[in-house]
């Protein structure tokens, strides 16, 4: 669920595993369902991929000695349909422009695919390692509690703060893959001392923004206040959502979950 949370969408791969609303929000290219950011092709002729071609791509692919050697293990059916799969997510990553996030297994095959495939190659930059990044941040992002809710999910979802956060974290953890787990812990104390000095800066731009507000209505200097209230309240903004929010991210997801389960129990009563 870490990643419903973190991205504002998520694309799979067209799969025969039930999804929400499937009937209403089915159509006849994709499956998209705009309160989860969940997005998927109808079937694979939806992204431009013939079956009976695929079977054939398949049996070259199961002759590189890298890509049998990582499927040594696999049953023969899997193997195909991990191929396959693979394949599906190699072409949304070039339709949609996003980055594959998968298994190292998985990663090691498309990667593969991309070096001795040209159609291939320009898909190699969007094969990345999110897992590894999010396990040694796990502590600082990963929620204290399971979203076992469709309903909890939801809310999330749709909380701005929540994808504002969530941009945050998406950009720390993407621009730092192959850092240790004392990297992230540093500049979680760093952020928060980062935090701590926007509060400040937010109270006083709040204060001043105000009064500035009020001399607004008054005629000749309104305007001269009026643009440095808005000014202010530009500074706020941005201080706001500035990189050191990414450590946000969890207690704020903690503090939605509260107040859902609050609301919950007051609907029984």
């Amino acid at each position: 669920m870490t990643l419903f949370t973190l991205y504002d969408e998520v694309i799979f791969s067209p799969v025969d595993n039930p999804l929400p609303d499937f009937q209403t929000y089915w159509g006849d290219e994709e499956y998209y369902h705009p309160d989860f950011g969940l997005r998927m092709p109808s079937r694979p002729s939806s992204i431009g991929l013939d079956r009976n071609e695929q079977e054939l791509y398949i049996d070259w692919a199961l002759e590189d000695r890298v890509i049998s050697r990582v499927l040594s293990k696999v049953p023969p059916p899997a193997k195909r349909q991990i191929l396959f799969q693979v394949v599906c997510d190699i072409e949304l990553s070039l339709i949609y422009g996003v980055e594959v996030i998968s298994s190292t297994g998985r990663r090691m095959i498309m990667r593969r695919l991309c070096e001795i495939d040209f159609q291939y190659q320009n898909a190699g930059k969007n094969i990345v390692n999110f897992s590894d990044p999010v396990s040694r941040s796990a502590e600082l992002i990963v929620p204290d509690f399971d979203i076992s809710s469709i309903d909890l999910l939801h809310r999330i979802k749709q909380d701005s703060t929540t994808r504002t956060y969530a941009r945050k974290v998406t950009s720390i953890l993407e621009g730092n893959e192959g850092m240790p787990k004392e990297y992230f812990y540093r500049l979680a104390l760093d952020s928060d001392l980062k935090n701590s000095r926007n509060e400040t800066i937010n109270r006083y731009a709040s204060t001043v923004g105000r009064i500035c507000s009020f001399l607004g209505f008054i005629p000749i200097v309104g305007p001269v206040f009026s643009a440095a209230s808005l000014g202010l309240s530009e500074s706020e903004r941005l201080t706001n959502i500035s990189n050191s929010s990414w450590i946000e991210f969890k207690p704020h997801l903690s503090k939605i979950k509260t107040k859902f389960e609050l609301e919950q129990e007051l609907k029984k009563g």
